[in-house]
C-alpha cells in the first residue's frame, strides 16, 4: 500500500480533484474516481463528496493507492471464429454471450482467454488482464473485432479509433416502425442520472453520433443499418431507445414491443474498416491490398505508373492553379487542397476519367459491331451533334489544353492497359476502345473544320478509367486517386507559391469589352 501527500498549488486552482490525482499519480481518471468512491481519498482531512470538485490553492490531498491484485489473464482452449489473422492483427467474430476480457464474474472464461490461447503473441498495451484489446462488444453484442498482436499495431489501431477514421457497421433489429427510412442521431451520452449503471442521453454528456437506415421492414419490428461515427458505451442502444425504437432483446434499455419474448439482444459488428498498411508494399501495393487483399504484379505495377502518370504535369492545369491562387491569399494547406478538389473533380478536369468510362460503357451498349469504322464514325458524331449519349457535344477524353500532337502520360497508359487486357481476357475490349481513339480524333477534326486551327490527342483519361476498371477499383475511387496523385504536385506547387521573392496575392485583370449601357432602374426592367 502507497499514500500519497499532495498540495495544490497556485495552478491547480480551479482544477477537478479527479484530474489532479490523475496527474500527479498516473493513474487513468477512472481509477481515481473509483478510489474515491471506496474512500481512498482525502481532502483537508475529510472525504471528498464527489470527483469533480473543483480545488483551491493549499488544499492538501492524501491518496491511498492499494496494492494491485496479482492478477493475470491465462490461455483458456475455446472455440473463437477468426475471420483474419497477420503478424500484427487477428480479426474475430465474436460470439454472444462471450465477455471481452477477464473482470469480476468472468476471470477464464473471456475473448482474451481464448487469444491468448489461439495466437503466439498479444500487444502488451492493455496490461496483463487486457492485452491486445483495442476496442469492446459488449456481452451479447455478437460480431467483428480486431484485436493487436504487437505494441506497434495496437496504437496505430487505437488512434484511428480516437479520431473516428476507423469504419464500424452495425446491424440491429429494433422494436416498432422507424418513421423515416434513414437518419442521424446527434445527441451526447453519459451516465443516467436515474441509474448510475445505465448510459443515457444527457446533457452535458460525451459527443455521440450514430447514422441509420432502414434495411428492411417486418410487421413489429425493423432491420437497420448503423454507421458509429463515434464510439459511446452502448451508444446505438442508447441512441435508438432515445427515438422510441430500442434493440430488439434489450434487457436494459428495451420495452419488448415487439413480441419477440426472451429473444437474445439483436445487435450485430457487421463491418469493420481499418487502415492496416503493410510496411514492405509500395503506395500502390497497400492501397490494393487494402481495397482488394489479393492483387496481381503487374495491377500493382500498372497503379504504381498510373499514379506516378498523374501527379503532376506544370502548374497551368485548373487545380493546380487554383492551389496557387489561393495560397497566394495566405490560406491554411488544408483550405487549398479543399479548393483544389473542388476543381478537380469536374468532369472537364479530373473527374474525367469516370467521364470516360462512363461513355465508354455508352458506347458498347450503343454500338452493336465494335469493329465496324463506319458504325463507329456515324455515332461519334450523332454525339458531335449533340444527338447522342450526354447531349453535350463532347467526346470525353479527347483533347488537351497543352498537349496536341500527343499525351505521353496518354501513350504510356495506352501500354499499361494493352498488357492489363491480355491478362484479364478483355483484349475485345482494348481493340474497340483503341479504334474508338483513333476515330474519335478523325472525326472531331472532321466536324471542326476550319474552326480548329490544332490538332487533336487522346488525353491521360482516355484509358485511365479503363486501366482502373480493369484493375479492380470501383468507379467511385476514379477521381480520388487522381486527387491521391496530383497531391504531391499541388504541394509542390504551394511551397513554391508561399516562399518567393516578393510574392504577392494572385489577382487576374479582367477589361470589360462590352458596349456601355445605359442605367435602367429595377423596376422598369
Amino acid at each position: 500500500m502507497q499514500t500519497l501527500h499532495l498540495i495544490a498549488d497556485n495552478n491547480d486552482e480551479g482544477i477537478r480533484l479527479d484530474a489532479f490525482l490523475a496527474q500527479k499519480s498516473g493513474e487513468t481518471r477512472s481509477r481515481i474516481q473509483n478510489l474515491i468512491k471506496d474512500g481512498c481519498v482525502r481532502r483537508n482531512g475529510k472525504a471528498p463528496g464527489k470527483a469533480g470538485e473543483k480545488l483551491a490553492a493549499g488544499d492538501e490531498i492524501e491518496l491511498t493507492l492499494p496494492d494491485p491484485e496479482p492478477l493475470e489473464a491465462v490461455p483458456v482452449e475455446m472455440d473463437i471464429p477468426i475471420v483474419y489473422e497477420d503478424a500484427d492483427i487477428v480479426v474475430v467474430n465474436k460470439p454472444r454471450a462471450l465477455v471481452v476480457h477477464p473482470a469480476a464474474g468472468h476471470q477464464q472464461d473471456t475473448l482474451v482467454n481464448a487469444l491468448l490461447f489461439a495466437c503466439d503473441d498479444l500487444s502488451g498495451i492493455g496490461g496483463k488482464m487486457r492485452p491486445g484489446i483495442v476496442h469492446r462488444l459488449d456481452k451479447d453484442t455478437t460480431g467483428l473485432m480486431v484485436v493487436a498482436k504487437n505494441d506497434a499495431a495496437h496504437v496505430d489501431l487505437a488512434e484511428q479509433i480516437r479520431v473516428h477514421s476507423a469504419g464500424r457497421v452495425y446491424w440491429a433489429v429494433v422494436e416498432g416502425h422507424l418513421r423515416d427510412d434513414e437518419g442521424f442521431v446527434d445527441a451526447p451520452i453519459g451516465r443516467s442520472p436515474k441509474d448510475r449503471k445505465k448510459m443515457a442521453v444527457v446533457s452535458g454528456g460525451r459527443e455521440a453520433r450514430t447514422n441509420y437506415r432502414v434495411l428492411e421492414r417486418f410487421a413489429r419490428c425493423t432491420l437497420i443499418e448503423c454507421r458509429l461515427v463515434t464510439g459511446r458505451t452502448h451508444q446505438i442502444r442508447v441512441h435508438m431507445a432515445s427515438l422510441g425504437h430500442p434493440v430488439c432483446g434489450d434487457p436494459i434499455y428495451g420495452f419488448q414491443r415487439s413480441g419477440a419474448g426472451n429473444c437474445p439482444l439483436m445487435l450485430h459488428a457487421r463491418e469493420l474498416h481499418i487502415r492496416h498498411p503493410k510496411e514492405e508494399y509500395s503506395i500502390a501495393e497497400n492501397f490494393l491490398y487494402m481495397l482488394k487483399g489479393e492483387f496481381s504484379e503487374l495491377e500493382a505495377k500498372t497503379l504504381d505508373r498510373a499514379l506516378v502518370l498523374h501527379a503532376e504535369h506544370g502548374g497551368g492545369n485548373n487545380s493546380t492553379f487554383t492551389v496557387r491562387v489561393t495560397s497566394s491569399s495566405g490560406t491554411d494547406t488544408y483550405s487549398s487542397i479543399a479548393a483544389a478538389i473542388g476543381s478537380l473533380k469536374g468532369p472537364l478536369h479530373g473527374g474525367a476519367n469516370l467521364a470516360v468510362m462512363k461513355m465508354f460503357d455508352h458506347l458498347k451498349e450503343n454500338i452493336r459491331h465494335w469493329d465496324k469504322v463506319t458504325e463507329i464514325d456515324q455515332y461519334l458524331n450523332k454525339m458531335l451533334r449533340k444527338e447522342a449519349y450526354d447531349h453535350t457535344g463532347l467526346i470525353y477524353g479527347i483533347g488537351h489544353a497543352v498537349y496536341t500532337i500527343s499525351d505521353p502520360r496518354a501513350l504510356l497508359l495506352k501500354e499499361m492497359a494493352r498488357d492489363l487486357a491480355k491478362e484479364k481476357e478483355r483484349e475485345e475490349e482494348y481493340a474497340f476502345l483503341e479504334l474508338l481513339e483513333e476515330r474519335a480524333i478523325e472525326n472531331f477534326m472532321n466536324f471542326k473544320g476550319t474552326k480548329v486551327n490544332k490538332r487533336v490527342c487522346a488525353n491521360v483519361d482516355f484509358y485511365s478509367g479503363f486501366v482502373y476498371d480493369m484493375i479492380g477499383l470501383p468507379q467511385e475511387v476514379f477521381t480520388p486517386l487522381f486527387a491521391m496523385s496530383r497531391i504531391t504536385g499541388w504541394t509542390a506547387h504551394r511551397i513554391e507559391e508561399l516562399n518567393f521573392d516578393s510574392k504577392r496575392i494572385i489577382r487576374p485583370a479582367y477589361k470589360n469589352v462590352a458596349a456601355e449601357r445605359k442605367f435602367v432602374p429595377l423596376k422598369q426592367r
